[in-house]
Formats: structure tokens, C-alpha cells, sequence
């Protein structure tokens, strides 16, 4: 118990360190843009970065990725799309699908650190860091959900410790290049 606790609290004081500005503060990668083949969204991605687009799920991969290794950073966005004339029904099953994609990258050893707000394409949404130890080290990451007129967006990266705290700055300029195309979903007018 005591050493969970002392865990929590090492994670907390790296995202808190995160938070200020002296973790993931370096430059960002150079980015190219991506199209969503079925035409719902555009995004920057790292240049040299593999797109593996598959139904409403995008995962995005720098080369030499290694599926078996945890370490290795991983962006996936998925899509849930629930679009239903009752904003109660919509919410539940959005909620029910993007509890079973995050069961498929986070077990239940991962612990949320930090929570927060942003927006993405100016629609507000909420941000989670999360971690877990792992091999003497921490498996790190960030979940962003923004909540869409048909269903919901998540945005999933995660790595080892020192890769994501390297990649945290082209991560936040990944979100703010994300834009709606087509009539997948219309750009709200927001300040």
C-alpha cells in the first residue's frame, strides 16, 4: 500500500513538473498534413510517422514502432460514432464504446494523475494524463475526449517516460491542428 501511494505521488510530481512548463516544453517535431480518407477530419502528424487507418480508428506509429514494446510512442485516434436524436441515449453509448477502446490500450494498472480542459477544433474537451510503473520506470500517456453533435473523438498517446515527455509539445500542436471537414461534423462558432 505504502509503495502504490509513493507511486502516485512520483507520477503526481511529473505531471505537476509537466504542467509548468518544464516537462515536454521543447520543440515539436516537423508535421505533415493527414486527410481522413473517408473525408470526416484533417490533422498534422510527425513526418516519417506511419497512418494505419482502419474503420474509425486511426493509429499513428514512428518508424521502427514495435507493437510489443510498451516504451514505443503511439498515437491512436478513434471515432464513436453514435448519432442519435436523444442527447441521453447518444451519451451512454458513446461512454459505453470508449470504455471498451481504452480497455484495449490501458489496463487497470494505469492511474489518472491529471486532469483538465482544452479544445480541440474550438469544441471543449477534456484531458487526462495518466501512468503506470513499469521496468524501473513509468508507462505515460495522455487520453483527450471531445464530445461531438454525432458521438466523440479520442485522442490516445502514450510511451515511456522519457519518449512522451520528448513528444508532449508535438502532441499539443497535433490537437491544434485537428479540424472537421465534410459534413461529419460542423465546426462550431465559438470565441
Amino acid at each position: 500500500m505504502k509503495k502504490a501511494l509513493l507511486t502516485l505521488m512520483a507520477l503526481l510530481a511529473l505531471f505537476s513538473l509537466a504542467a509548468c512548463g518544464g516537462i515536454g516544453s521543447g520543440s515539436a517535431l516537423p508535421l505533415s498534413e493527414y486527410q481522413d480518407p473517408a473525408g470526416r477530419y484533417k490533422l498534422s502528424i510527425p513526418e516519417g510517422w506511419q497512418a494505419n487507418e482502419s474503420r474509425q480508428r486511426l493509429t499513428l506509429t514512428p518508424s521502427g514502432y514495435d507493437s510489443a514494446n510498451p516504451d514505443h510512442l503511439r498515437v491512436v485516434l478513434y471515432l464513436v460514432h453514435a448519432p442519435q436524436l436523444d442527447a441521453a441515449v447518444q451519451i451512454d453509448a458513446s461512454k459505453a464504446e470508449l470504455e471498451r477502446f481504452l480497455a484495449e490500450y490501458l489496463d487497470e494498472d494505469y492511474k489518472s494523475v491529471n486532469e483538465g480542459e482544452t479544445k480541440v477544433a474550438r469544441y471543449p474537451a477534456m484531458l487526462i494524463d495518466f501512468g503506470k510503473p513499469y521496468n524501473g520506470g513509468y508507462l505515460i500517456g495522455r487520453e483527450v475526449v471531445v464530445p461531438l453533435p454525432v458521438g466523440a473523438m479520442v485522442i490516445l498517446g502514450t510511451g515511456g517516460e522519457q519518449a512522451w515527455e520528448e513528444f508532449l509539445p508535438t502532441f499539443r500542436k497535433m490537437l491544434s491542428s485537428i479540424s472537421f471537414t465534410g459534413s461529419f461534423v460542423p465546426t462550431p462558432i465559438l470565441p
